[in-house]
């Protein structure tokens, strides 16, 4: 039996203690299209969610227009989403071309996210949807949960990241876990089975004949200030000695001028297999000229070479701090 439309054309929306929430909520996602938002320290799944916050806030305006644009509740259910896609689009573009102006930078995905939140109200919110044969919303409905879904994984990895990552410390990375990759900064590493110091993985780095190879890590727990020791194992698969530098940083470092001499750097030599190396969290607090490093905010840790005459591959692991 065909459902009728005046049933949905003279039906009021009723959002009832909602109102207050919608109309808040609203405005607070407008102002933080263009305020706010994550920094250099935030923290992964703060970065990463934020993104997802323009699906939030175009869900968040479309439903209110259903809610209270009469003319707009009253339309078939194809014709009132051409139009709140129509008009989430035409705002997302104008959004996007005014963070230019605002330091931010315009985003495609960011715009695709804004369609998404609109096809969430259109799926599952508008009374609208009911017009429409159950195979076909329940078809739209799963394709547009999956696509939310395939958008909320990486925030989902983070997250789990930092899960493990705090109750790791104070390992900071043995790359046991499959998203401990993810604390790095290095796009020539990968994790690998093949050789180990603690358990069953490392990780290989590529180092090329850039001025500066190497890898950082940079997501971790800060606060080193109840450990003596930074400890770390780097194998060397060739007989010939290779030199790197490690290097270490606190939050001041980064919201500085990030000079060579206000951070901790020692060169050290590898030899062939495994170089189990220990470092002074006392050398690391001194090493900045003018200042002490804070030990309760330290930002990364990295090892790199210098200009290479040819690329080498090393493998990191076990990267703890101990108090012995």
């Amino acid at each position: 039996m065909t459902k009728s439309k005046s049933k949905i054309k003279h039906s009021k929306f009723k959002i009832g203690p909602v109102k207050a929430f919608l109309s808040v909520a609203a405005l607070a996602c407008f102002v933080m299209l263009f305020v706010g938002g994550p920094d250099y320290y935030s923290s992964r799944s703060f970065k990463t969610a934020w993104g997802l916050g323009h699906i939030f806030a175009f869900a968040i305006w479309s439903f209110i227009l259903v809610c209270y644009w009469s003319k707009l509740r009253e339309m078939e259910f194809y014709l009132q989403g051409l139009w709140l896609l129509g008009i989430a689009l035409i705002i997302g573009v104008v959004t996007e071309f005014i963070q230019i102006f605002v330091g931010r930078t315009p985003l495609l995905t960011d715009l695709l996210r804004d369609l998404e939140g609109v096809a969430f109200v259109l799926a599952f919110l508008s009374p609208a949807r009911k017009l429409i044969s159950k195979i076909k919303l329940r078809s739209l409905q799963i394709v547009i949960l999956g696509i939310i879904i395939f958008e909320s994984y990486p925030l989902a990895i983070v997250l789990a990241d930092e899960i493990v990552a705090r109750n790791q410390f104070p390992v900071l990375a043995d790359f046991e876990t499959p998203f401990e990759t993810s604390r790095t900064d290095s796009q020539s590493a990968s994790r690998t089975d093949k050789i180990s110091k603690n358990g069953k993985h490392s990780i290989a780095v590529t180092l090329t004949t850039d001025l500066y190879s190497g890898i950082g890590l940079k997501y971790f727990p800060g606060d080193w200030s109840d450990y003596a020791y930074l400890n770390f194992s780097v194998y060397n698969p060739e007989n010939m000695p290779l030199r790197i530098i490690c290097r270490v940083n606190d939050r001041a470092h980064v919201g500085a001028e990030q000079l060579y001499e206000d951070r901790f750097n020692r060169s050290f030599e590898l030899h062939e297999g495994w170089n189990n190396i220990k470092i002074s969290l006392g050398d690391i607090a001194n090493a900045p000229k003018d200042r002490k490093m804070n030990m309760q905010k330290i930002q990364g840790f990295g090892i790199f070479a210098i200009q290479l005459p040819e690329p080498r591959v090393i493998y990191l692991d076990y990267i703890h701090l101990s108090r012995s």
